[in-house]
């Protein structure tokens, strides 16, 4: 396949991934308590519209790429496998693993492990400096914006609830 048909299927495949996940948060996630517009909503529906923007902007100049690749005649013959094609199925199952966690462990509990997982599995760290910052910064940073100064409720979960 050539690349710039990788580009246009990735493109396709994150527009549809931001589709269903604004979908999902709108069926799932309740809005803002007494009329107000920042609710537990807020934010998982901004990342996917803010996917879903990227993704298409992605798509679109991609497209327009291939238009000009067809006037100048690219070489068809690239046959080696995409090496980003594991590292998105990780991120994907990692997505996945994420909101399963999080009914069952929280928000706390669930952000720390896939913070750390996703550094460990996706970014090839070694460092256990690095990813015990990463984990326990990203974790306690989002934890202290959203739940209390925004004061939005986080995930409490089944299992075990930390926070």
């Amino acid at each position: 396949m050539i690349r710039n048909q990788k580009d246009i299927l990735s493109g396709v495949i994150l527009l549809s991934l931001a589709i269903f996940w604004c979908a999902y948060v709108v069926q799932s996630i309740p809005a803002g308590t007494g009329g107000a517009d920042v609710g537990p909503r807020a934010f998982p529906l901004l990342l996917g519209t803010l996917l879903g923007i990227l993704a298409l902007g992605f798509l679109v100049s991609r497209l327009f790429e291939r238009r000009r690749l067809r006037a100048e005649t690219e070489a068809p013959n690239e046959l080696a496998a995409p090496r980003e094609w594991p590292a998105l199925a990780m991120i994907f199952f990692l997505l996945l693993a994420y909101g399963w966690a999080m009914q069952k462990t929280g928000f706390v509990l669930a952000t720390a492990a896939v913070v750390a997982l996703t550094m460990i599995l996706i970014l090839r760290d070694r460092s256990p400096v690095r990813i015990t910052a990463m984990t326990f910064g990203l974790t306690f940073g989002c934890w202290l914006i959203f739940g209390q100064i925004l004061d939005i409720p986080l995930a409490t979960g089944t299992w075990i609830s930390v926070g």
